[in-house]
């Protein structure tokens, strides 16, 4: 009986998940199928652009995830048509060459998965993921970053931004590498 409930109950959380991501999919006006999303982005190209913006907020070996799925997410975009000019990455970018890691130059997110780091463009590494630089990205404003490539979401009202933090973190709280935020 115990185990019978432990599956339904896995059963209900996945079909939650499923319906979450298939909703934030069609908002954003990425399909992976007509008939299960509804119209397409190619049909709706009046609705703007998709912006992204992707951040792993810590650093560290024991982080190893964070940036993991960063890149995975980078490259699920990227697969769904958003343009790579249209994605902006911060991440420390210590793990993939990290002496720790047994396979050095990449990271995966699942196992015996595919190799996530390659073709990644990180704009902003180091000391350069910070909240200040956060905030400018978010705002377009190109003189309020430092360090990184200067790359900044350059939407307009017409555009949908996505926006992609993995980290630690708690009720009023976003964490950086080397700083916090109180919200």
């Amino acid at each position: 009986m115990k185990l019978l409930f432990i599956f339904l109950a896995l059963s209900l959380y996945l079909l939650q998940v499923e319906c979450y991501r298939r909703r934030a999919y069609t908002r954003l006006g990425l399909v992976e199928d007509d008939d299960d999303y509804g119209e397409s982005s190619s049909e709706n190209d009046d609705a703007g652009e998709i912006w992204a913006l992707l951040v792993a907020g810590s650093n560290g070996w024991y982080n190893y995830r964070h940036q993991a799925d960063v890149a995975h997410a980078y490259h699920t975009l990227k697969q769904h048509g958003v343009k790579e000019d249209n994605i902006v990455t911060m991440m420390y970018d210590d793990i993939a060459n990290n002496q720790q890691n047994p396979y050095p130059g990449q990271l995966f997110n699942s196992p015996n998965g595919k190799d996530v780091y390659k073709g990644v463009k990180v704009d902003y590494k180091g000391e350069a993921v910070n909240p200040q630089n956060f905030l400018a990205i978010l705002q377009g404003d190109e003189s309020g970053v430092s360090g990184g490539n200067g790359k900044v979401l350059k939407s307009n009202e017409k555009d949908k931004i996505f926006v992609f933090f993995s980290d630690h973190g708690a009720t009023g709280l976003i964490a950086f590498p080397s700083s916090m935020v109180n919200i």
